[in-house]
């Protein structure tokens, strides 16, 4: 019975340490095959925060930034897609900026810096300088400062300490539905203008779960869709408890809002009890900001598609009468605005076509929907005598 039992706790012991060689084995393989074999595009979703410094050939396109959260990798290059030296997607910026050179920057979110096409090239902004070029305008510059998920929050620190290094002539400011967002907390205490009730502040960083260390598990989880990746937008700036924006998206995909919180608070109540103040409060500062610096503010209203079905690959939050009419409310203050500060301001909820062809999702645009962009918004500039007609010399 001894020997038998000697035996078992043998074999239990070999079974044991079998299982964690295959584990250490496992996790060494995964590790390798994320080093060395991987597509940098599938090294960036199942990599660790640590382990993206092994790889030159993956950076991520976004990186911390100290007053932002976060902001455009400088020198970040995907295929067809391109940031320079400064962060800003497209070509290089010469800085100081030459004598003769009209610059524009837009300021804006993924809309500006063109989620919605792959190579830059075809991004609004880029298209806008080909089309003011072709004009006659010959040294005109526009630089796309937009950055996916920035608010007016963001683009007024991203014009106070980011833009103005480039000096521009003139921003054009595209923005509102991203504003839309901070406005869906709750209770009504956590609406403040530092808009820490959207966006959570941590200090130290978050700290991966233990589990997250081994890059079987993490990558077994991310399949799983029980975390995010960890570089992924909402882990680098994550939402505040207070929010309601990503479970009333996923409600949205789903069909089954209203549920959960929604019951007793529903997303109206939200909005109707946390006013656009604050997209007012920017929006004057962001001009004020410019004014000071001896740059030409100009505005636009926020255009969008609703000729999309419901559910993927559509923005879930396009289609809701909610936030539907928050962005015709955003629009509203931004002519309301314009006019009192004496802002041009170009009517693009108005003026663009709102043709699937012309949207990825509703929101984002496709190349074409990039070149209506660009021609609208030329048009405009030059009609209204915002830019210098003819070539500079």
């Amino acid at each position: 019975m001894v020997r038998i039992a000697e035996g078992g706790k043998r074999g239990a012991l070999f079974a044991i340490g079998a299982l964690a060689l295959a584990a250490v084995v496992l996790e060494l393989g995964a590790r390798l095959y994320l080093r060395y074999v991987a597509s940098p595009d599938r090294f960036l979703k199942y990599a660790s925060i640590s382990q993206l410094e092994t790889r030159a050939d993956a950076r991520p396109r976004l990186s911390p930034h100290r007053y932002l959260g976060y902001a455009p990798t400088p020198g970040y290059s995907r295929g067809p897609n391109r940031h320079n030296a400064l962060g800003f997607r497209g070509a290089e910026v010469a800085v100081p900026k030459p004598p003769t050179a009209y610059r524009i920057v837009c300021l804006g979110g993924s809309t500006t810096y063109g989620d919605g096409v792959e190579d830059w090239h075809f991004t609004y902004p880029a298209l806008l300088q080909d089309s003011l070029r072709a004009r006659g305008i010959g040294d005109v510059e526009v630089v796309n400062a937009g950055v996916s998920g920035y608010s007016s929050y963001e683009s007024v620190v991203n014009l106070e300490f980011r833009v103005l290094d480039l000096h521009p002539d003139l921003v054009f400011f595209y923005e509102a539905i991203n504003d839309v967002h901070p406005r869906l907390v709750w209770p009504p205490s956590a609406y403040r203008g530092d808009n820490s009730g959207f966006l959570a502040a941590r200090w130290p960083l978050e700290e991966p779960s233990l589990l997250e260390h081994s890059t079987v598990a993490r990558v077994l989880m991310i399949k799983l869709g029980l975390i995010l990746p960890q570089t992924t937008l909402w882990r680098v700036s994550p939402i505040a408890p207070t929010s309601y924006v990503i479970s009333f998206a996923k409600q949205r995909v789903n069909g089954t809002y209203p549920s959960g919180p929604f019951r007793q608070v529903s997303v109206r109540t939200m909005l109707d009890s946390n006013r656009p103040t604050y997209w007012e409060q920017n929006l004057r500062t962001l001009i004020a900001l410019a004014r000071a610096n001896g740059i030409s503010p100009v505005l636009a209203t926020f255009a969008y598609s609703a000729a999309f079905p419901a559910g993927p690959p559509k923005d879930p939050l396009i289609g809701s009468p909610e936030y539907e009419d928050a962005i015709a409310e955003n629009n509203g203050v931004s002519r309301r605005v314009a006019r009192e500060m004496g802002v041009p301001v170009l009517d693009l909820a108005k003026l663009m076509p709102s043709d699937r062809q012309y949207f990825t999702d509703g929101v984002h645009f496709t190349e074409e929907g990039n070149a209506v962009m660009a021609h609208l918004i030329g048009s405009a500039l030059v009609e209204r005598g915002l830019v210098p007609r003819g070539t500079r010399r």
